[in-house]
C-alpha cells in the first residue's frame, strides 16, 4: 500500500529536487578533480571510479518509470537511503553556495571602455560552428575599469594598472596573435604593467614567448609573477630570460615604490601548487598602500592577512566554458565557481580575477579572452567603495 500522504505531486517534487542535487554534486566533484595538480592515470582511474560509483547507483537502486506513485511503492531500502544521502548533499552544497557568495560577494565595477575584436581566424574547431557553436579564443576583450578602494592614499589616485594573465603563448596562441595582445596592453600606457603567470605549457616555446613580451614597458615597472605551468615547463630558464629585461620578478618578494612621501608595495607570491611556499619576506612590509600579484586566486587568504587593498590573479580562464544561465562547469578553485572571474570583495581587500588569454583544449565559449587596465581612485567613504 502506498502511504496516503505520498501523492504523483509530491513524487514529482522529490524527483526534480533529486536531480536538482545531483547536478550540483556533479559540478562540485568536477571541480574537485579540475583542481588536480597533475593528471596521471592513477588519479584518471580514481577520478573515473567516483564518478561511476555517483552515477551507477541510480540504475539499480531506483525503480523505472521513476516521479510516479507505482515507482514508489517499488523503492528498497538502499534506494529510499541512496535518495535522502543525495538531497542532504545537495542541501548542503546549495547553503555552502550561497554562503560562498556572502563571504566574497561580487563588485559592479565601472567600465571605462570595453571593445572586442577577433584578432585571428579560423578558430580552432571551427567545424562547431555548423552547429552555431563559435570559439571566441581569439576575440579579444580589451576592457578598462576605475575602481575605488578604502584605505587607498590619494597620492596614488589615478594610478592605472595594465594586467595579463594566462597567455599561454604556444601552437594556437602563436606569435602574430601574442604580438596583437601586446601591442592592446601597450595601448593603455599604464603607469605599471601587471603579469601574473602561465606564460607557457611548454619548455620549447620559452624563447619565443620572452621576445613576444620584451617590448613591454611601464614607469614604474612590469612586474612577474610565475603560475604552475611556468614552472612544469621550466620556470628557471623564464627566470633566466626575464633578468635579461628590465622586470621585476616578484618571487614571494615585494617592491616599494615612493610618491608625496607616501609609499605603495607591489607584492608578488610564487603559485600556490607547484611554487615556493615561504612568503616570510612579505609578512611584515610597512606601507601605505599594498598591491598583491598571484598567479591563483585562492591565495586571496593571503590578502586579507596582509590586508592588500588589491590582489591581482588569473589561473581560471573565467572557467573557459560557460553555459548560457548556467555559467563554467568547472574552475580550478578551492572556491569553486566563485572564482572563476571578475571583481570579488573581502572587507577592504579587493580581488580581480583576470580570465587570461590561452587556454586547453583551445576552446573558449561564452568566455572570452581579454587584457585589462584598471584606474585606481581611493573611496572617499568606507561604504562607497566599488
Amino acid at each position: 500500500m502506498i502511504p496516503a500522504h505520498i501523492n504523483l505531486l509530491t513524487l514529482w517534487g522529490i524527483g526534480f529536487f533529486y536531480f536538482f542535487s545531483k547536478i550540483i554534486l556533479f559540478i562540485f566533484l568536477i571541480n574537485r578533480i579540475g583542481i588536480r595538480q597533475k593528471k596521471t592515470i592513477y588519479e584518471i582511474f580514481w577520478a573515473t571510479l567516483f564518478l561511476s560509483l555517483f552515477i551507477l547507483p541510480d540504475f539499480f537502486l531506483l525503480p523505472r518509470p521513476l516521479g510516479t506513485v507505482v515507482a514508489y511503492s517499488r523503492f528498497s531500502m538502499l534506494g529510499r537511503i541512496w535518495i535522502l544521502l543525495i538531497l542532504l548533499s545537495g542541501l548542503m552544497l546549495s547553503f555552502y553556495y550561497f554562503f560562498e557568495k556572502w563571504k566574497y560577494p561580487s563588485i559592479q565595477v565601472p567600465k571605462i571602455k570595453s571593445t572586442s575584436k577577433t584578432l585571428w581566424e579560423p578558430a580552432p574547431f571551427s567545424f562547431l560552428n555548423r552547429a552555431g557553436i563559435h570559439n571566441q579564443i581569439y576575440d579579444l576583450q580589451v576592457n578598462s575599469y576605475r575602481l575605488s578602494l578604502v584605505g587607498w592614499p590619494s597620492e596614488f589616485n589615478g594610478l592605472t594598472i595594465a594586467h595579463l594573465s594566462d597567455l599561454h603563448f604556444g601552437k594556437y596562441i602563436h606569435p602574430k596573435y601574442a604580438q596583437k595582445i601586446i601591442q592592446r596592453l601597450m595601448q593603455f600606457k599604464a603607469d605599471l604593467i601587471a603579469l601574473t603567470g602561465d606564460f607557457v605549457s611548454r619548455q620549447e616555446d620559452i624563447d619565443a614567448v620572452l621576445n613576444i613580451l620584451k617590448p613591454l614597458a611601464a614607469s614604474i615597472g612590469v612586474f612577474v609573477v610565475f603560475g604552475n605551468h611556468d614552472h612544469w615547463a621550466g620556470v628557471d630558464t623564464l627566470k633566466r630570460g626575464f633578468r635579461q629585461m628590465p622586470f621585476e620578478i616578484l618571487q614571494n618578494r615585494f617592491v616599494l615604490v615612493h610618491r608625496k612621501k607616501k609609499t605603495l608595495a607591489v607584492l608578488g607570491v610564487d603559485d600556490l601548487w607547484a611554487g615556493e611556499k615561504n612568503t616570510s619576506a612579505i609578512l611584515n612590509i610597512k606601507s601605505d598602500a599594498k598591491i598583491l600579484l598571484a598567479h591563483q586566486p585562492d591565495h586571496f587568504f593571503l590578502a586579507k592577512k596582509l590586508k592588500v587593498q588589491l590582489q591581482l590573479s588569473g589561473h581560471c580562464h573565467g572557467g573557459q566554458v560557460c553555459f548560457p544561465r548556467i555559467g563554467p562547469l568547472i574552475v580550478p578553485s578551492n572556491h569553486g565557481r566563485r572564482f572563476a572571474g571578475g571583481f570579488l570583495r573581502s572587507g577592504s581587500s579587493t580581488l580581480f580575477i583576470n580570465r587570461g588569454i590561452g587556454g586547453f583544449p583551445p576552446i573558449r565559449l561564452q568566455c572570452q579572452p581579454e587584457v585589462v587596465s584598471i584606474r585606481l581612485e581611493s573611496a572617499p567613504h568606507e561604504r562607497d567603495h566599488y
